[in-house]
């Protein structure tokens, strides 16, 4: 009888725990250092191993939870977004295993490019820009959305291109929105040119009753924490209007230390007249409010459009301001 041998060849898998520098690093720079830096909105800076390792557990809850990086558009029912700034799978997982593997730093390597807080205008040197003139925050208190009217006195209608923001103080910008508003428009009308200006509610709603809104004013471009320099593409252009104004509109928190802001707006003139008109309307809910515990409040608005369009982007907004006042008259 023959005998028959059966050999086994044993193989061992050899698995790479994640480390910082290999294999967080890159994630964190490309997720999150834009907000978690000196001087920007993020609580806490991740630029570093020596900066990050004292959150590791802190950071594997928010990534666990899916809170950060901040992106609350729903996956499942929503189109894909070219701003998304989501982690994937693989990110997810990568982080949450160098937590669970103790952490570790690795080699060290050269320090990445989009950790370094940028220098100069990311769309490059702009052929306009417009300042805020020494805006000083106090150290405390509720400061009211404030206004500044610049005149571009342009003896000539000119198309945008694109605009960026360059902030100055960003850990104590909750935001800044410019408007266009064209010569008549009865938008903060009452506002003095040059100066800065506090508005009534009235007079930021006021409107003739047959004033178009892009008669009244149209969203040039906002900031809010988290903000990218991004253009409109190709062959688009926002239009401003012959001798309009820019107004800015600025909402500053107090931090515990007064500063004084300095920001910049940016606008690129395009060379040629457009291919296509990008238009930024602004239609709100007024009445919107969420009752405290309510999980499920419907708010709809509308605008009639006169031609098909494409939608290249929505920003919702709200604010926490009407469950703090509850919340303050109880406490009174």
């Amino acid at each position: 009888m023959r005998r028959v041998l059966l050999g086994f060849i044993g193989v061992t898998a050899l698995w790479a725990a994640p480390e910082y520098q290999r294999d967080v690093r890159p994630i964190l720079a490309r997720r999150c250092v834009s907000c978690h830096r000196p001087g920007e909105i993020g609580p806490m800076a991740l630029t570093s191993f020596a900066e990050v390792r004292p959150w590791a557990k802190a950071l594997r809850q928010a990534v666990a939870k899916g809170t950060m990086p901040p992106w609350h558009a729903d996956p499942a029912k929503s189109v894909a977004f070219h701003n998304d700034r989501s982690l994937t799978a693989a990110e997810r997982k990568t982080l949450l295993d160098w937590v669970d593997g103790g952490a570790v730093e690795g080699q060290a390597a050269a320090a990445s490019v989009a950790e370094v807080k940028p220098a100069g205008w990311g769309l490059g040197q702009p052929d306009l820009i417009i300042k805020v003139p020494r805006f000083a925050i106090p150290n405390a208190g509720t400061i009211q959305y404030t206004f500044l009217v610049t005149p571009t006195d342009l003896p000539e209608a000119k198309w945008i291109a694109a605009a960026e923001w360059r902030i100055d103080k960003r850990s104590l910008v909750h935001h800044i929105n410019a408007f266009i508003r064209p010569k008549g428009s009865s938008y903060v009308s009452d506002a003095p040119a040059g100066q800065f200006f506090v508005a009534s509610k009235a007079s930021r709603a006021s409107r003739r009753p047959d004033e178009r809104e892009a008669d009244r004013r149209e969203l040039l471009l906002g900031y809010e924490p988290g903000y990218r320099p991004q253009g409109w593409g190709d062959g688009r252009a926002k239009l401003l209007p012959k001798s309009a104004d820019i107004v800015f509109e600025m909402h500053y928190t107090a931090n515990g230390k007064a500063a004084v802001d300095e920001s910049e707006l940016g606008i690129y003139f395009a060379k040629d007249a457009p291919r296509e008109r990008v238009l930024t309307i602004t239609p709100a809910d007024s009445a919107f409010a969420i009752p405290p515990g309510d999980g499920n409040v419907p708010s709809s608005t509308a605008a009639i459009l006169q031609r098909e369009l494409t939608l290249l982007s929505m920003q919702p907004h709200m604010h926490l301001c009407a469950l703090n006042h509850k919340v303050a008259l109880r406490e009174a």
